[in-house]
């Protein structure tokens, strides 16, 4: 006699999850049609086609819990989730990854997760900072820092900055060569990476690589890291094309630090 498979009620939450979601889909691809046809063909990928900005809270909380995912962590690498003050004393949550006989002192990576600085976690780049952790031999620091648009600019970046330094301030205990501290991210954490080089800078927190994580699809010509960085770079194939994007003015509290390119970590 067969046994029925009994369906956990989780597996329908999830199924209806999906169901909205290609709901909300086709509206917004209906209504921004339109709108979409104006990119340069160059510059259209399927992802423009997905509701990928939240449209409300309910939306955005929907959208939190599909990405909240723990991915898999490589084989003999810890993990470990720390707590540590930040400058006005609140605690800064920061998943740290090494090999449980890691070089001593070695290299560290302040690592940052993408989400639309509104959502994920440190936890979604658990495989591929396992991956470096193993792989390099280095310390992986992800941070988890504060989500828009219940803790607007500049909380991430203060919460990212209070990380690395962090690091500098602990680099003898942890294990960590302050000279080889490096910062990265991917999508939403790029743009907090590359920010983070400009602020450490002049504040004495010394960066040595900017780690760029970001793939994206165009049809420009593909990019080639150098051979001294290709064991640590998982390189952007097809880098965007600057020259066909729109340049608007910035925000008065938002304009770009005047740090000089020559004075900025190698990437």
């Amino acid at each position: 006699m067969s046994r029925s498979r009994v369906i956990p009620p989780a597996t329908y939450v999830r199924w209806a999850l999906v169901v909205a979601a290609g709901a909300v889909g086709a509206r917004h691809l209906y209504r921004d049609a339109a709108a979409l046809r104006t990119v340069a063909p160059d510059l259209r990928t399927p992802i423009m086609f997905l509701p990928v900005a939240p449209g409300g809270p309910r939306h955005l909380k929907a959208m939190r819990r599909m990405s909240n995912v723990e991915f898999p962590v490589a084989r003999g690498v810890s993990i470990a989730s720390t707590n540590v003050p930040s400058a006005d004393g609140r605690p800064i949550r920061i998943v740290t990854y090494q090999r449980s006989e890691r070089t001593r002192p070695s290299a560290a990576l302040v690592w940052i997760h993408g989400g639309g600085t509104v959502l994920g976690s440190p936890e979604q780049g658990n495989a591929k900072c396992s991956h470096w952790a193993n792989e390099i031999d280095l310390l992986v620091a992800s941070v988890d820092y504060r989500l828009a648009p219940e803790h607007p600019f500049p909380a991430a970046l203060d919460d990212c900055y209070g990380a690395l330094c962090w690091l500098h301030d602990n680099a003898d205990d942890l294990g960590v060569d302050r000279s080889r501290i490096a910062v990265g991210g991917d999508s939403a954490g790029g743009m907090l990476a590359a920010v983070l080089c400009q602020v450490a800078r002049p504040r004495q927190a010394p960066i040595c690589f900017q780690l760029s994580n970001t793939r994206c699809s165009t049809t420009a010509r593909p990019l080639r890291p150098p051979p001294r960085t290709r064991s640590f770079v998982d390189p952007c194939r097809q880098p965007v094309r600057v020259d066909v994007l729109p340049r608007t003015p910035p925000h008065p509290k938002r304009r770009p630090l005047p740090t000089p390119r020559r004075h900025a970590p190698p990437t």
